[in-house]
């Protein structure tokens, strides 16, 4: 009765914000955020997290992760190599470590497409839904939780790919879903009654 059920979290979130520029995730913002994370890996009894890993989010859900003794599940969405080049190595050579120690801390690492594809956001949409898939599979053999915990400033996206769309897929799916905004204010709070594209 001390301890909640175990949960299999499903994460996914902004990549933090280009240098020099201005967006959705600032680097001031990463201490915070990794500290929110590993507070809600704790609330929630996570005991397993499926996301992929781009700089940002991603991979500060993983670090909380395993430095939680948690396992780690990461799906790529076409070869490693590829995905460091177009979602990892632009925001810098910290990201870029990080991205190696994740994977290779991970439980598992899976490829969907072993060649790089024409069309990277059809690409990018297919690993989410199957992010959540794996993440669903994963809870009902083990009979525990699936909850999903995104890092989401809040904003309408304006395509099937990217937060925006993850949230809405988890709440027309039924999932328990919590939102981080990487701008701060207060904890992880419930999507809005209307998330939309």
């Amino acid at each position: 009765g001390c301890f909640g059920a175990a949960v299999v979290a499903v994460c996914e979130g902004h990549r933090v914000d280009l240098p020099g520029a201005a967006g959705r995730f600032p680097e001031s913002a990463v201490p915070a955020v990794r500290g929110r994370i590993a507070d809600w890996f704790r609330a929630n009894s996570v005991r397993a997290v499926y996301c992929s890993a781009a700089s940002g989010a991603d991979l500060l859900f993983l670090e909380c992760a395993a430095q939680a003794g948690i396992e780690t599940h990461v799906v790529l969405p076409f070869p490693r190599g590829d995905f460091l080049r177009t979602s990892v190595e632009d925001c810098g050579p910290e990201w870029v470590g990080a991205f190696s120690k994740a994977l290779d801390a991970a439980s598992s690492v899976e490829v969907l497409d072993p060649q790089m594809p024409v069309d990277c956001d059809a690409a990018f949409e297919f690993c989410s839904r199957f992010l959540l898939a794996r993440g669903a599979a994963a809870a009902a053999s083990r009979e525990w939780g699936l909850r999903a915990l995104a890092v989401w400033d809040g904003k309408p996206g304006s395509s099937p790919v990217g937060t925006a769309a993850a949230v809405e897929r988890w709440v027309r799916a039924g999932v328990d879903v919590e939102i981080l905004d990487p701008g701060g204010g207060e904890g992880p709070r419930a999507p809005g009654p209307s998330v939309s594209n």
